[in-house]
């Protein structure tokens, strides 16, 4: 169990450190609680929080070559408007904001999803697939794909092989 814990933080080094930062965040808060304004500590930890996700979102955006870190981003802005709906009093509403989240959410990743492809039937499966004919490219003998060189003339048939 302790090596798949320190073999997942060797593998997301990134993950490690958005979740030590907010832990530091979050112990931070709760001792400049008396600073704070209002009694609730707890919903400024979350829209810190919040803000340290979209900021993981965004550098985990600029590090890939995917897109964007849409799942980050998402937990970022529930953190935030849970947060705010407690800091300025509208603990009613944020709840619709959570559903409104979610929709966009089931929206976006819909359209993501990759349509399978149809299974093949038996007959296609055991039918064998079409042949191509290889030539050599200097003495135009019929070779096999997958030969190194022509025995035919002797030509290196790595990157000059045609195919008919």
């Amino acid at each position: 169990m302790k090596d798949e814990m320190s073999e997942r933080w060797h593998i997301d080094p990134l993950g490690g450190a958005f979740l030590s930062l907010i832990l530091i965040f979050t112990a931070s808060i709760y001792l400049f609680r008396a600073s704070l304004p209002g009694e609730l500590w707890w919903t400024w930890a979350a829209v810190g929080i919040g803000c340290l996700f979209l900021l993981e979102a965004v550098v985990r955006s600029a590090r890939s070559k995917k897109g964007f870190a849409m799942g980050k981003a998402m937990t970022g802005i529930i953190f935030i408007v849970v947060g705010e709906g407690f800091v300025y009093g509208f603990e009613d509403i944020w709840p619709l904001s959570i559903i409104a989240v979610g929709f966009f959410m089931m929206g976006y990743y819909m359209r993501h999803i990759e349509k399978k492809p149809a299974k093949k039937t038996q007959a296609e499966k055991t039918k064998p697939a079409a042949s191509r004919t290889v030539t050599c490219p200097v003495c135009q003998n019929e070779i096999q794909e997958n030969w190194i060189s022509c025995p035919y003339c002797g030509v290196n048939l790595d990157d000059e092989t045609q195919i008919y």
